[in-house]
């Protein structure tokens, strides 16, 4: 009984996970325009755990967002047009996490005005 309630507790959980969206202002205090929204969706009948790492274009560093996808499901991203994303595997986020770029390989999408509003899978 006791694995009944823990097993639904943690799929509830994994399919009533929010995602808190977050809106760019610029010095102005009005909301930048030029963000592209496109979402990812996991194809797979078991949940997922995805690592984003991605490249803004005119801005050193990096964004680092971890998520669990659930099974099919889609979440909702907004980065501006010129952005590289990465699906980042372990070495990659321990690359990332060192220090150094992975911008020498070849991203997982380059978000572009094409990308508005299409949804992409992850497997």
């Amino acid at each position: 009984m006791k694995k009944i309630i823990v097993t639904f507790y943690l799929l509830t959980l994994v399919c009533f996970t929010a995602q808190a969206q977050t809106t760019t202002t610029s010095n102005s205090g009005k909301t930048e325009t030029g963000f592209i929204s496109f979402k990812l969706k996991n194809n797979s009948l078991l949940p997922t755990k995805i690592t984003i790492i991605s490249y803004r274009p005119n801005e050193t560093g990096n964004g680092t967002r971890g998520c669990m996808m659930g099974s099919y499901s889609t979440k909702s991203f907004r980065f501006p047009s010129g952005t590289r994303i990465y699906l980042a595997n372990s070495n990659q986020v321990n690359t990332v996490m060192s220090g150094a770029s992975i911008t020498n390989q070849p991203p997982f999408l380059l978000v572009n005005p094409a990308s508005e509003g299409k949804v992409f899978s992850i497997k």
